[in-house]
């Protein structure tokens, strides 16, 4: 929670922001500090993440994270904040065909 909310007395609310990541996302030498952007209903939001990411995690990979939201419009996400798809295991188009059920004989239940 920020200083100015604690201030004020103001509660921190976890939002979700699911979109893709635009570019190589930017790690600090010899940390696990994140700055990257992620492309949400045709609107640009940087993001800011401390942590592990996943294997998944790289540019124009989906992404869903939960964190907060600035009033500079930067997304702080949470700590394993981070989920990330891989674009080929959820691609229709990368899928091989679904094989036809027509004519093919049940599985053996062994008891004949």
């Amino acid at each position: 929670m920020s200083q100015k909310a604690k201030k004020i007395g103001l509660t921190c609310v976890v939002l979700v922001l699911a979109g893709f990541v635009q570019g190589e996302p930017a790690r600090k030498r010899d940390s696990l500090e994140y700055r990257f952007d992620v492309q949400s209903n045709g609107k640009v939001v940087r993001a800011y993440y401390t942590g592990i990411v996943p294997d998944t995690f790289k540019a124009d990979s989906e992404v869903v994270l939960k964190g907060r939201l600035e009033t500079d419009g930067t997304f702080h996400v949470v700590k394993d904040g981070v989920m990330a798809k891989c674009p080929s295991k959820y691609d229709p188009a990368k899928l091989p065909p679904a094989s036809s059920t027509s004519g093919a004989t049940p599985p053996s239940t062994g008891t004949n």
